[in-house]
């Protein structure tokens, strides 16, 4: 019995991924969020960006999460953006006063991001969990 669960213990130390922990990420630890409302046709949302310190050709965004949740994300003037955007519900003739939708995101106050990553082939990831809140700019 003994030899039986040493050969197991054996066998899961063995056991590797193909993702790699790097020390040289390419992207800050600390980040900012930007709650928006857009005015005109309703809604709200929240944008997230992250500074790249390392950024490369070959960075490619596999999955940004925060608190949770998967947020579509791209890369665009060194920053990797997430946002999500949370719509009003039009009224139908079927459902004259739909539910809005529960903004989850928006109405958090603290926020941690995974973001799951290749660059030059090699898998990552990186946790940010420094976010400060940008105020939305006022237009007229």
């Amino acid at each position: 019995m003994f030899v039986r669960i040493l050969f197991l213990a054996l066998i899961f130390t063995q056991c590797t991924t193909s993702t790699k922990t790097t020390t040289n990420q390419p992207a800050e630890d600390s980040a900012s969020y930007m709650r928006y409302i857009p005015g005109a046709g309703g809604g709200k949302g929240i944008i997230f960006t992250v500074p790249l310190k390392n950024p490369s050709k070959t960075l490619l965004i596999n999955r940004f999460l925060i608190n949770g949740i998967e947020v579509p994300a791209k890369i665009e003037n060194n920053l990797i953006i997430a946002s999500v955007f949370y719509a009003d519900r039009e009224p139908t003739v079927e459902n004259p006063n739909p539910e809005p939708m529960d903004p989850v995101l928006f109405n958090e106050n603290t926020f941690e991001a995974v973001i799951y990553y290749s660059n030059d082939g090699v898998n990552d990831s990186l946790r940010v969990t420094n976010f400060t809140e940008e105020k939305q700019p006022l237009y007229p």
